[in-house]
């Protein structure tokens, strides 16, 4: 066995343990006891680590209990992304959403407790609603954009906003569909490609796209 591939992935193991501890902490102690009162001290308490391993992790509690806020920008990643997925734009714009997320991985624990969070609190259901619509207008933006400088990997004709914004949303909705794959699982579960076009196959059979015994002719 190589010896650094191993010390590499005990280290990514360590690393999640201790982000997955100070996540459950965080939402944990927000449900329990409101989320004024789940300060970074009391947080660092239930997690069992430090203020300085926290701030390694997260930059504020808010982030520890709702996840890290999607910074999402235009930038060389994102245009490198769908430059490599020109033929599958809507796999291309799944990378990208996990680019501006930061992470490949989905705690089911803690991402049951935020849905019962952000449920019990209209307000919070609000702001978390224009985050998502926030980051589908920037994904929507950047595809437009460059559809519209690659015109050969075009399937629509007219404006190419029009099929930026169909293929975001499928995107999305296969993206929606693997969230409730992981609220209804255990343990901490990989966003993977594979569930992703697992997705958006079964919303193909929805539509009726390949669905068996559908007439084409």
């Amino acid at each position: 066995m190589d010896d650094s591939r191993s010390s590499g992935g005990l280290r990514e193991r360590k690393r999640r343990a201790t982000e997955n501890a100070i996540e459950e902490a965080a939402v944990g102690l927000a449900l329990r006891d409101g989320i004024a009162a789940a300060t970074v001290e009391a947080i660092c308490r239930e997690a069992g680590v430090s203020r300085s391993t926290f701030f390694n992790y997260f930059p504020s509690k808010e982030q520890a209990i709702f996840g890290r806020a999607a910074e999402f920008a235009p930038d060389a990643t994102s245009e490198a992304i769908l430059d490599a997925h020109a033929g599958e734009l809507a796999v291309g714009v799944f990378y990208v959403g996990l680019h501006a997320l930061g992470s490949q991985r989905v705690n089911t624990e803690v991402a049951r407790a935020r849905v019962a969070l952000v449920a019990a609190d209209p307000a919070l259901a609000h702001h978390h609603a224009a985050a998502v619509a926030k980051l589908e207008a920037g994904l929507v933006a950047l595809l437009a954009d460059w559809l519209a400088r690659h015109p050969d990997a075009r399937r629509l004709p007219g404006d190419p906003l029009v099929e930026a914004t169909l293929t975001v949303a499928a995107a999305t909705g296969a993206g929606r569909l693997m969230m409730a794959e992981f609220l209804a699982g255990a343990g901490d579960i990989a966003i993977d490609e594979e569930r992703f076009r697992a997705a958006l196959a079964a919303m193909a059979l929805v539509a009726g796209a390949g669905a068996p015994g559908a007439s084409h002719g």
